[in-house]
């Protein structure tokens, strides 16, 4: 008998392994409080208040706030999220205690673990946090920063001034004791808002007149505090005759809390999705027109999931600067909300062939933004 190989030779190729998304919904919360229970590691993942109450104690002030977290509903669980809480390291000399600075714990957990926000029960001033803070721009995190004062120079005051679109200030003056109220407000937010699962069809939120479920709205909030907000930039818990809701403000640049939010899963998402997409050929991509589709296609992934989960959606594109052809720039924001053009491989230099990197890959993309207010105009004739 002949073997059937000398006429057909079939083999069977394993796929490449693939990175999996990072997850914009974790959240870290750095914590002043001691374990009561042995940790094996200087952090740990939960996804319910009661195993944060076992291992930190059901009096700790990182148990009190998880419970408000993940109280919200819609919460991080529903995004596929979780909290991952950290505590600050304490060193003790000649009986003096001094806690962990937050920008030295942020560094040391971010070459360990990933999270898309964080929060914290230490009460820094406002130097501590503006260092912390200006480390997350760096890192691609949120810092949700709470205080209970306006005043100059103070901690919303002073990080108001430096514009940092990765940090979202929070206000409740009615601090409560040992700065509970405020505290529960910062939680109740991270909880509420880090819940977008993007897989998920027209699912960005704003945080605008949100409900934090379990708190009540801020009796500081006045006429007069009201305009102070807008002009820094704060959120806050505010009663709007007689209903409590978040009332959103964006930062020095223009940008919510809703911007920053899904500009960071995005750039997340086109990261990974065009790693996979050099990662997973068990060829190679070419240094051709045909190799640049193929990434350009990763790259349409990800724009096509963004106007799914309503990141971006189609416009019109007021800005003047634009990249290759006019016409079809505004030909796909205004059909599509997202535009993706690269240059041309035949423009590449020999040098630049010999590194193997690809052509630069422009996008263009539209949010849809969100409507927080409006004018009516009603005109009645007899």
């Amino acid at each position: 008998m002949v073997d059937i190989t000398n006429v057909v030779n079939s083999t069977i190729s394993a796929g490449e392994t693939v990175l999996g998304q990072r997850n914009t919904n974790a959240v870290l919360y750095l914590t002043t409080a001691t374990p009561v229970a042995v940790l094996s590691e200087s952090w740990k993942v939960y996804k319910n208040a009661a195993d944060v109450g076992t291992d930190f104690g059901t009096t700790s002030t990182v148990y009190k706030d998880a419970l408000v977290m993940f109280g919200q509903n819609p919460n991080m669980i529903n995004g596929n999220g979780y909290l991952i809480v950290a505590p600050l390291i304490k060193t003790t000399v000649e009986e003096t205690t001094t806690v962990e600075d937050l920008d030295d714990a942020l560094i040391r957990l971010h070459a360990d673990v990933y999270f898309g926000g964080w929060l914290t029960d230490k009460e820094a001033n406002a130097s501590e946090f503006t260092t912390a803070a200006q480390y997350s721009e760096t890192i691609n995190t949120i810092a949700l920063i709470g205080a209970s004062s306006l005043a100059a120079s103070g901690i919303i005051d002073t990080l108001s001034a430096l514009n940092l679109n990765h940090t979202k200030l929070l206000y409740y003056g009615n601090a409560g004791t040992n700065n509970d109220n405020l505290r529960a407000f910062v939680a109740g937010y991270a909880g509420r808002m880090f819940c977008v699962n993007f897989a998920a069809a027209d699912s960005l939120i704003t945080a605008n007149l949100k409900t934090i479920r379990g708190l009540a709205a801020d009796n500081t909030v006045t006429e007069t505090v009201y305009q102070q907000l807008k002009t820094l930039g704060a959120d806050a818990y505010v009663d709007y005759s007689g209903v409590a809701k978040v009332f959103s403000n964006a930062n020095g640049n223009g940008l919510y809390f809703d911007d920053v939010y899904g500009r960071m899963w995005f750039d997340n998402a086109i990261t990974v999705e065009e790693f996979n997409a050099l990662g997973s050929v068990t060829t190679k991509v070419p240094q051709t027109e045909r190799g640049m589709d193929y990434l350009k296609r990763a790259a349409r992934r990800v724009c096509q999931q963004a106007v799914y989960n309503g990141f971006l959606g189609a416009g019109k594109w007021n800005g003047d600067f634009s990249f290759g052809n006019p016409e079809d720039f505004d030909r796909n924001i205004s059909d599509f909300g997202f535009y993706i053009y690269s240059d041309p491989v035949a423009n590449q230099t020999q040098t630049q062939r010999q590194t193997r990197k690809a052509p630069v890959i422009y996008i263009a993309g539209k949010q849809q933004g969100a409507v927080h207010s409006m004018d009516i105009i009603t005109t009645f004739e007899a």
